[in-house]
């Protein structure tokens, strides 16, 4: 599998981004010669689709699903299949293109979608920073919040990445009153799971 993270490290030092990388994502795809657009397409059952034509790129974000942090992650996710040179996987009305929905952003299974994923954590979240922002922290709503907030991602891109970090068994659960859905993020490490730390943000209305 391709290092998908270090992709995304050159990628920021290439462009001298050292604040936030959400910020930079437009800056990005002009510098690549990328044209892009971020619309509400009502209609349209995806998130993010990269268009190829010739030697020519387009990302279109669809704005009517999710929040501002779903749609950098997105951006970052499309940009990584730019970056990491992923082929089309689909043709509509005769142009190829890599067309994502929400469920194959979140897909693990997939090794393309992996690697999109990996790319678009380290660009908007670069490790190095993000651990000292998380340094001597609880894991807790307030540390969740700030964090996505600063970094301008989703709390739930947020919460997974925290995740990755944690030295010990960790849940980490959500719920989304509005629509009483539960998002549930989980991450073991050791071989054993004898303590779960719950974090239980019901209360707290969040939308992760």
């Amino acid at each position: 599998m391709i290092d998908a993270a270090a992709r995304a490290k050159r990628v920021l030092k290439d462009n001298q981004i050292t604040d936030i990388p959400a910020l930079a994502l437009k800056d990005i795809s002009k510098s690549e010669g990328i044209r892009f657009a971020l619309n509400d397409y009502p209609m349209g059952l995806w998130d993010g689709t990269l268009l190829f034509k010739g030697d020519k790129r387009a990302i279109l974000i669809n704005t009517h699903k999710g929040n501002a942090g779903r749609h950098n992650f997105t951006f970052a996710h499309e940009l990584g299949h730019y970056f990491l040179n992923h082929q089309p996987n689909f043709n509509h009305d005769g142009q190829p293109i890599i067309r994502c929905t929400a469920s194959d952003i979140d897909n693990n299974q997939k090794t393309r979608e992996v690697e999109a994923n990996l790319f678009a954590v380290e660009l908007l979240m670069p490790e190095d920073s993000f651990r000292l922002y998380m340094a001597g922290a609880p894991i807790d709503f307030e540390l969740i919040g700030g964090l996505a907030n600063r970094y301008m991602v989703s709390k739930h891109a947020c919460s997974n990445h925290i995740l990755g970090f944690t030295q010990a068994p960790c849940v980490i659960f959500g719920l989304m009153v509005s629509t009483l859905q539960v998002l549930l993020s989980l991450v073991q490490r050791g071989v054993s799971c004898v303590k779960w730390k719950y974090f239980l943000m019901a209360q707290q209305r969040i939308r992760l």
